[in-house]
């Protein structure tokens, strides 16, 4: 019963940490394609505002070193970005090779085992009723016996036989209860 218990403890956790992992793995991913799409556009933005700078004429020349300062610091910012973006791209990388190592693991389980808890635990469910079945026809036939060997005993064994057939009627109504969750 303690093998049982920690099979479906030890499942039900991996599965857990793969979700998380996957959540995990699918932020990530809009965080770096979020990083990307600020770069290029920090990018974009640099070489527009040093196009525009070569373009102006002679009178804007002044002008020209805040321009410098400016690029220097969007640099600046880019390889910050650029920094940031191989950050998320190594998380992931180290993200996806824990997931590949939990999918393998995954894998390896298998829901329509015989060794399943749950299939095992049916199984054992309709033996048992099946048991307690037994022991009441033998309780039954040594009652009777009981009831044969005294006088004026009818009124005590009809009672307790109908009892005893409400008891086997459950005990049915239990087994097949338990044999068509098994087959589901």
């Amino acid at each position: 019963m303690s093998q049982a218990s920690t099979e479906t403890s030890g499942q039900a956790p991996q599965l857990d940490k793969l979700e998380g992992l996957n959540a995990a793995v699918k932020g990530q991913k809009t965080l770096l394609f979020i990083s990307l799409g600020l770069a290029t556009s920090a990018l974009l933005f640099a070489i527009a505002i040093f196009v525009l700078g070569n373009g102006e004429s002679a009178d804007t020349e002044p002008e020209a070193i805040p321009y410098t300062v400016m690029i220097r610091q969007l640099e600046s910012q880019i390889e910050s970005i650029e920094a940031q973006i191989e950050e998320r791209e190594l998380a992931a990388l180290q993200t996806a090779t824990a997931l590949s190592e939990l999918s393998t693991h995954l894998g390896r389980i298998d829901v329509n085992d015989e060794r399943n808890t749950v299939n095992r635990m049916q199984s054992l469910a309709i033996k048992q009723e099946q048991d307690f079945r037994i022991f009441l026809s033998t309780l039954e036939a040594g009652l009777y016996n009981f009831h044969m060997m005294i006088p004026h005993s009818r009124g005590w064994w009809d009672e307790y036989k109908a009892d005893l057939d409400e008891a086997i009627q459950l005990s049915e109504a239990r087994e097949e209860y338990a044999k068509t969750l098994r087959d589901n």
